[in-house]
């Protein structure tokens, strides 16, 4: 019979990228520009991230929006004589307003997402933090403006915007793993309305709490989109033998006499638990997206920006 002890350890990998923002931002850039229908040369690359967005209602753009009868005070310019001329009216052209999308990211840092189920492998938390910075290199690229939720005081647009971005993932990391930031980010104040928000976790908490949670960021007005990020052992249980849980703290120790008698209990739960997130994330109207660390972060990071221009 085996022995064994599962740890929740970040790899020396997963440390140094989110211990070197400069090594973050590498790694972030090239998975951000291995996916050729978002980089600037890419066919679609205009139809995901337009930089500037449509808000159903008139004001300054370059989208026709509607005709309307002239008014006393509208300058001259304003007026279209072609379709003038098609009718006993003088009519204004309008323009659809236009305006640059603010992005919040919630990337947990807790101590429960610095798990691999391999010594070698990415933690979750690394992942996370990877899948962060790409989608801030993106969104800034694209003409929108980023902010980490928790550590950013305003969203920034530009190259400047994803360095700090990076910085702040760094931070953040470090600060909740010594216990100087609360691991929980959602006691803040939720994102605006008219904002949207990409939550980045593994969404193990227990299950009314974690409902409360979506629901108190969605009630503030911003548009959701989860990422569930799990490492494949959490979800296979593949622990045989004799086996000591330890937890973040490592002060919650669970020692199991023989792993295989519970695989099957726990796969139940977790089926259950993952069908509760679902819920809760439709509830809401959220989109859930599921991520494992041993996949490759490029199809979900096209499948989140597609899902979020409602492609």
């Amino acid at each position: 019979m085996n022995t064994s002890t599962s740890k929740s350890t970040p790899s020396h990998a997963a440390r140094a990228v989110l211990s070197d923002p400069y090594l973050l931002r590498r790694k972030a850039r090239m998975l951000a520009d291995a996916v050729p229908q978002l980089s600037p040369q890419g066919a679609l690359y205009s139809a995901f991230l337009r930089g500037n967005h449509g808000r159903r209602k008139a004001g300054s753009g370059d989208s026709f929006w509607q005709f309307r009868t002239y008014a006393p005070g509208d300058p001259a310019s304003a007026i279209d004589w072609r379709r003038s001329a098609r009718s006993d009216g003088t009519f204004v052209r309008q323009y659809e307003w236009e305006a640059a999308r603010d992005v919040w990211i919630i990337c947990d840092m807790g101590g429960h997402m610095h798990f691999s189920g391999t010594a070698s492998g990415p933690t979750k938390a690394e992942q996370a933090g990877v899948l962060a910075v790409a989608l801030a290199h993106l969104f800034t690229r694209g003409g929108e403006r980023v902010g980490l939720f928790g550590f950013s005081e305003r969203p920034l647009a530009g190259k400047y915007g994803t360095d700090m971005f990076a910085e702040k993932i760094v931070d953040a990391g470090g600060g909740v793993q010594s216990g100087r930031i609360p691991q929980d980010l959602t006691q803040f104040a939720p994102p605006g309305p008219g904002t949207y928000t990409l939550w980045l976790s593994d969404f193990l908490s227990p299950i009314a709490q974690l409902r409360q949670r979506i629901r108190a960021v969605s009630r503030a007005g911003t548009t959701l989109h989860m990422v569930q990020i799990l490492d494949p052992s959490e979800e296979t249980f593949p622990f045989d033998g004799r086996i000591q849980f330890e937890g973040p703290s490592r002060t919650d120790g669970h020692l199991i006499e023989n792993a295989a008698d519970i695989k099957a209990r726990y796969l139940r739960r977790l089926a259950r638990h993952q069908d509760e997130v679902s819920d809760a994330a439709r509830e809401v109207g959220a989109q859930l997206l599921r991520h494992r660390t041993n996949r490759s972060l490029t199809p979900t990071l096209i499948a989140l920006t597609a899902v979020m221009e409602n492609r």
